[in-house]
């Protein structure tokens, strides 16, 4: 394909605008790694598109070439392109499967496209919009991803009810007592002045510090209700506490 515009000017549009015409085709589309004189694209995992740019005397040329398992499918689909790009880059002139012959881009438009090489059958091509069967792809690998999601829950699920209670706790028990020297004098320090405040509270926790390891969050809770009830008994107010109770 031959338009009017400069190189520089297709390259900022070729990406997005070979992807719509993909996209209008109904086709699940992946751009391969860029290179320095082509780039490629990957449909439907099976076959390959690749689209090439030149300047030749201010004029850019489109290069356009399909690869795949089936030649009808991928003429289909390079006709379609083809016809996408022309509209979009205001094409004047056409070659059309290697030819020498050029097609003007309104007949390319209007009446089809017809290989023209020489010693084989010439075969009429019309740009038509290709509707796959068996539905979308991208449809089918939306569901394959929320029956893969599915089953992922359905093992967490299976995974935490056969978890022992006893083990959570035992978990829970292990990630709060304090591991580091400053942890567990701070653990005791504050089981100290709880006993200070209130010895019966305190007795509890530091049987728990002997047998199941220190605990900071125990002892400053504690700490704070012993505190809270000191406070209470300074000002008066258990008696009327213990009768709202």
């Amino acid at each position: 394909m031959v338009t009017k515009l400069r190189r520089d000017d297709v390259c900022r549009t070729v990406i997005p605008y070979v992807s719509r015409a993909m996209a209008n085709q109904c086709v699940a589309y992946q751009r391969l790694p860029l290179t320095r004189d082509y780039v490629d694209w990957v449909m439907n995992d099976t076959d390959q598109l690749t689209v090439a740019l030149d300047e030749v005397k201010g004029a850019c040329i489109i290069l356009v070439a399909t690869r795949g398992q089936d030649p009808a499918l991928c003429a289909a689909r390079l006709a379609n392109i083809a016809t996408d790009l022309v509209r979009d880059y205001d094409v004047h002139t056409v070659f059309w499967n290697g030819s020498d012959v050029p097609i003007a881009a309104r007949d390319f438009l209007q009446d089809g496209c017809q290989t023209l090489v020489p010693g084989v059958a010439d075969e009429l091509v019309v740009p038509r919009k290709v509707h796959l069967r068996g539905g979308s792809p991208r449809k089918t690998r939306r569901a394959k991803t929320a029956q893969l999601d599915h089953w992922l829950l359905q093992a967490m699920r299976a995974h935490v009810l056969s978890i022992d209670p006893g083990e959570i706790e035992m978990m829970e028990n292990e990630e709060r007592r304090a591991k580091t020297a400053p942890m567990r004098l701070s653990a005791w320090v504050l089981s100290i002045a709880t006993a200070l405040l209130a010895t019966p509270l305190a007795i509890p926790l530091m049987v728990h510090n002997l047998v199941r390891g220190e605990d900071v969050k125990s002892g400053a809770l504690a700490l704070g209700v012993a505190g809270f009830y000191a406070t209470l008994a300074q000002t008066g107010m258990v008696p009327g506490l213990a009768e709202f109770l």
